[in-house]
C-alpha cells in the first residue's frame, strides 16, 4: 500500500515526516540517506528496500542501478542473480550480460598471450628442471626399449651404475665444452665406466647436445647409423641415460649421454680373476684377468665412436684423434660453414655425414689419408641438421668396397633452437616447480569460467527458453568456446 506524500515536518522533502525518519533511524537532512539512487520514501513504501543499505540484497550491484536496469533490488540473492534468469534481473543473469562476458573474453586472450610469451622466452635452466630432466632420461630408456621390442631384441634393464657413468660423462663434457666420445685429455667414454666400477665385456655410447625433448634425441640417433647401430646392438644387456643442462659455449643447451653396457663374468679363484664367455660350441674358455688387461684390452668397446663394420682390408682406418669437424656460424648467423678434416689411410672414397646431411670430402694430393670437404647450411636448413646435434660420422670406403664407418669430434656447436611454440607445448606438458603453477593458475581460471559459463547458458536455454535473446546465448556460446580454446591450448 503507497502512503501519501506528507509535508508536514519534511525538512528534507522526501515525503516522510521528520517523526517517521526518526522512527525508520534515517537522515532528516538528506532525501536519500544510503545514497543508492533511490529516496528514502521510494525504498521503504514502493520497493520495500533497506533506505540504510545501498546494496538490500548484496549481489554488489546498488539498489538504485538495479531498479535502473529493470531488476528486483531486493531480489532472491547474489548467485541467483548471477546464473538464473528471472524476472527480478530481466531474465539476463549477470553472467551474461555483454559487457561482462566480453571482458573475460578480452581476458581470456591476454592471459593465454602472456603466458604463452613468458613461457617462451624462458630460459632453459628455468624450465628444464631435475625433474623435468629426469623424466626426460626415464622417456629415452622407455622408447629405446620399445623400439628393440619392435624388432624382436632383448629390452636394456635400467642400470645406476651406467647411469651415474653417463652423469660423469655429460657432465665432463659440458664443463669443459668438447662433444665428442673421446675427452682432450684422451679419455674415452669407457673411463667413466670404469669410474664407477661397471665391469663389462662390451659397451657403447651416444651423445646428443640441443635436444628439445627425449622423442627428438631417439630421432637423432636413429637418422645416425653408428648410434642407431648402438640401440639395437643384441649384445648390449643394460643402459643408463642422464642429461644435464648448462652453458656450452655461449648458448645454454643441454646435453644428453646414453650408455649402454653387457656385464662380464667374474669369479675369483686362488686370488685370479676369471671371465667366462660363449664360445660357438656353447661351451666356456676361461682366461686369466688383472685389472690392466680387463680394463684396456679384454673388453670389447663397440660405440658410435668406433661403430667398426667387419672388413677384409686391415688397412682401412680412420684416426678420430685427428679428425675434426668446425661449425662456424656466419652473416649474422644466417648461415652456418662446416668445414671438415678427416685422416683415413688407404680409402679410396671418404663421406662425412652430418644431421642427414652428406658432405663429400677430398682427398689432399700432396698429404695422402688427410680429406677434407666443407657445405653451407642455411637457417631454414638448422632444424633438419641441428635438432639435436648428434656427432657426424664418416664412411671410408676401401678400392675392393669394404668400408668402415666412425664418429668424429665436433666443435663450434650450433644450438638447436625449439620454437617458441615447441617450446611452450613442451613446458605445458610438464608442470613442475614455478612454471607449472603459472600454468596451472591460468588453466585454473580459463576452466572455472568455462564451467560458469556452460550451467549458465544451460539454465538461460531451459528456465524461461521464450523469455531468451538468441544474441545473448550465442554470444555466450562463443565466450564458452574461447574458454575452453584457452584450457586445452
Amino acid at each position: 500500500m503507497k502512503k501519501q506524500k506528507s509535508k508536514l515536518n519534511d525538512f528534507d522533502k522526501d515525503g516522510l515526516s521528520d517523526e517517521e525518519e526518526a522512527l525508520f533511524k534515517t537522515s532528516v537532512f538528506s532525501k536519500d540517506t544510503d545514497r543508492d539512487g533511490l529516496s528514502d520514501f521510494e525504498e521503504i513504501f514502493i520497493y520495500g528496500t533497506d533506505p540504510k543499505n545501498n546494496d538490500t540484497d548484496g549481489d554488489g550491484i546498488p539498489d538504485g542501478a538495479e531498479v535502473a536496469m529493470g531488476r528486483n533490488p531486493k531480489g532472491p540473492g547474489k548467485l541467483k542473480n548471477f546464473l538464473i534468469p528471472h524476472q527480478g534481473n530481466n531474465y539476463h543473469p549477470a553472467s551474461f550480460d555483454s559487457k561482462r562476458i566480453a571482458f573475460h573474453a578480452t581476458s581470456a586472450v591476454v592471459i593465454k598471450v602472456f603466458v604463452f610469451i613468458f613461457l617462451a622466452i624462458l630460459p632453459e635452466a628455468a624450465w628444464l628442471t631435475p625433474d623435468v630432466l629426469f623424466e626426460q632420461e626415464n622417456q629415452i630408456v622407455v622408447m629405446t626399449n620399445e623400439m628393440r621390442k619392435d624388432i624382436g631384441i632383448e629390452i636394456l634393464k635400467d642400470n645406476q651404475d651406467l647411469k651415474k657413468a653417463a652423469f660423469g660423462r655429460a657432465q665432463d663434457m659440458m664443463i669443459k665444452n668438447y662433444f665428442a666420445h673421446t675427452s682432450p685429455e684422451g679419455y674415452r667414454f669407457s673411463k667413466w665406466i670404469d669410474d664407477v666400477g661397471y665391469r663389462y665385456s662390451v659397451a657403447g655410447e651416444n651423445l646428443a647436445i640441443g635436444f628439445s625433448d627425449a622423442k627428438s634425441a631417439m630421432e637423432g640417433w636413429k637418422a645416425s647409423p653408428t648410434h642407431y647401430d648402438n640401440l639395437i646392438d643384441p649384445d648390449y644387456e643394460e643402459i643408463g641415460v642422464s642429461a644435464v643442462s648448462g652453458f656450452f659455449g655461449e648458448s645454454e643447451t643441454v646435453l644428453v649421454a646414453q650408455l649402454f653396457g653387457a656385464r662380464q663374468n667374474i669369479f675369483v679363484s686362488d686370488s685370479s680373476e676369471y671371465s667366462f664367455m660363449e664360445d660357438s660350441s656353447g661351451g666356456q674358455n676361461a682366461q686369466v684377468l688383472d685389472e690392466k688387461s680387463f680394463s684396456n684390452d679384454v673388453y670389447q668397446e663397440v660405440s658410435a665412436v668406433s661403430g667398426y663394420v667387419a672388413t677384409n682390408e686391415e688397412n682401412l682406418f680412420i684416426d678420430d684423434s685427428k679428425s675434426n669437424v668446425l661449425i662456424e656460424e656466419k652473416d649474422g648467423n644466417d648461415i652456418a660453414l662446416v668445414s671438415a678434416i678427416v685422416f683415413a689411410s688407404f680409402a679410396d672414397r671418404v663421406d662425412l655425414f652430418l644431421g642427414g646431411r652428406k658432405i663429400e670430402l677430398f682427398e689432399n694430393i700432396k698429404d695422402r689419408g688427410e680429406w677434407s670437404g666443407s657445405a653451407i647450411i642455411f637457417k631454414e636448413d638448422y632444424d633438419k641438421v641441428f635438432s639435436p646435434t648428434v656427432p657426424p660420422y664418416v664412411l671410408a670406403y676401401s678400392q675392393d668396397g669394404n668400408f668402415i664407418k666412425k664418429d668424429i669430434p665436433l666443435e663450434g656447436i650450433v644450438k638447436a633452437n625449439p620454437s617458441a611454440l615447441d617450446k611452450y607445448l613442451f613446458i605445458k606438458n610438464h608442470n613442475s616447480g614455478f612454471v607449472g603453477a603459472i600454468n596451472r593458475i591460468s588453466k585454473g581460471y580459463f576452466g572455472a569460467m568455462a564451467i560458469l559459463g556452460v550451467i549458465a547458458l544451460i539454465l538461460m536455454v531451459f528456465v524461461e527458453i521464450k523469455k531468451q535473446k538468441p544474441g545473448h546465448a550465442l554470444f555466450g556460446f562463443f565466450a564458452i568456446a574461447l574458454f575452453f580454446a584457452a584450457f586445452y591450448i
